[in-house]
């Protein structure tokens, strides 16, 4: 998408085709946060 040539109507018309699309994420690790914490309590 090229902001310079983005107009209003393209816009639009290109957000409401995607309202509604099915999505697949990818999976996503869920541990960070307690890795993170159990990293930084070896260094206190």
């Amino acid at each position: 998408m090229d902001y310079a040539d983005t107009d209003p109507e393209w816009l639009a018309e290109v957000i409401a085709a995607e309202i509604g699309r099915e999505v697949d994420y990818r999976a996503v690790e869920t541990e960070g946060a307690a890795r993170a914490a159990a990293l930084l309590a070896e260094l206190l």
